[in-house]
């Protein structure tokens, strides 16, 4: 059996979304710009038989149903029940252990124990207990379907739940590997076992930390270097498209509200990064081919900018990028508490490769998304602070 990681949605059902979404944006920003001129065996998970009363929650609506849960023992792999009636089309979230610690809410790490079967016959196709490690993801951020997030919300540590997930909130219509075909609705067991914080510098001692998610939608997005075209895609790369003028990659420019946040009044900067958990595809080798990835603090009033917007208000400086772990971490403090001390209301900052070109002649480009490929969405950065 094909293992299928949550985290690792954007690998599979999402591949050729994404690869759509990347031809749309070049289309629309070359038409924009030209001028006239394991060897794991396959596991079935025992069915239990017991029938208790369970609290069930649909994103509508929550009722009590009678369901057929998992025995509540924590710190051992359930056994996950099998359904006899019709696969329900909304999110079903029963609550066979309810927690006493503290809620998941968007922007802390989960770390959590889980089985997946099919809704249709029981059969396992996943299982962090048979690896032996529990699984971590970053709750409203991470690429993990969107049922998880949605199901993990509000749930306190030390709880189990069972989440039944019809496809549109997992793999959809493409499926996942051998044991994930089309349309399939899942059941994921899970015991959130511990949070952690969103604020991912736990060695800097701080009594403030400010998490700012990005704003998002037509303020926001990728556009040429030095041109007028855009798209809403969160897409750097390279001038794949060969109608693109001569060194003119994609880059994108993120805005992030300081305004919202009260605490900044007369606060010194300590730490500032710029950072992503949703860099959900890489294709070709941009991060070898096209040099480093700079982010660097602009100022702008609609998007796309003005040539003369574009131009940098500070340095820009080198981000550290993970493909594998689908994150991306940029120190911007320097930007950032210029844009403070000035009384900025937003600071927005510019990310691109040091080079639009190589000799290879293949796309290189990162893509940033939480739920779909051509989505700009709050949350697929967030600008981390820590102020004295």
């Amino acid at each position: 059996m094909v293992a299928v990681d949550p985290a690792r949605f954007h690998s599979m059902s999402s591949l050729s979304k994404c690869r759509a979404a990347v031809l749309l944006v070049l289309l629309v920003a070359t038409s924009a710009c030209a001028s006239p001129d394991d060897d794991d065996a396959t596991t079935t998970t025992a069915l239990a038989s017991t029938t208790s009363t369970t609290t069930s929650t649909t994103l509508a609506e929550t009722t009590t149903t009678t369901s057929t849960p998992v025995p509540a023992i924590l710190g051992e792999k359930p056994e996950v029940s099998l359904h006899t009636e019709p696969a329900p089309t909304e999110l079903v979230i029963n609550d066979l252990v309810v927690g006493d610690g503290d809620e998941a809410t968007a922007g802390s790490t989960v770390v959590a124990e889980y089985v997946g079967v099919r809704y249709r016959d029981g059969v396992q196709f996943d299982s962090s207990w048979d690896r032996g490690q529990p699984f971590e993801f970053v709750l409203g951020f991470d690429g993990v379907i969107q049922g998880w997030h949605l199901g993990f919300e509000g749930m306190r540590v030390g709880g189990r739940r069972e989440l039944i997930i019809p496809p549109d909130l997992a793999y959809g219509e493409n499926g996942a590997g051998a044991d994930i075909g089309p349309g399939e609705t899942l059941i994921f067991v899970v015991d959130l076992i511990d949070l952690r914080s969103a604020f991912s510098d736990p060695q800097i001692d701080s009594p403030e930390r400010v998490v700012l998610p990005n704003q998002g939608g037509a303020f926001e997005g990728a556009t040429l270097w030095l041109a007028e075209g855009a798209g809403s895609s969160l897409i750097i790369g390279d001038e794949s498209n060969p109608n693109l003028p001569a060194g003119e990659g994609l880059q994108i420019y993120l805005t992030f509200d300081l305004s919202s946040a009260t605490n900044l009044a007369g606060a010194s900067v300590t730490s500032a990064h710029l950072r992503s958990r949703a860099m959900q595809q890489v294709d070709g080798t941009p991060f070898d081919d096209l040099g480093v990835l700079t982010a660097a603090p602009v100022i702008y009033e609609s998007f796309p900018p003005t040539g003369e917007e574009r131009t940098p208000i500070g340095d820009a400086v080198e981000c550290e990028a993970d493909p594998e772990a689908v994150q991306l971490s940029c120190d911007v403090a320097e930007g950032v508490g210029a844009a403070i001390e000035a009384g900025a209301e937003r600071v927005s900052f510019r990310l691109r490769f040091a080079e639009a070109t190589d000799s290879d002649g293949e796309p290189d480009f990162a893509l940033f998304f939480i739920s779909e490929p051509g989505l700009n969405e709050p949350g697929v950065f967030t600008l981390e602070l820590a102020l004295s």
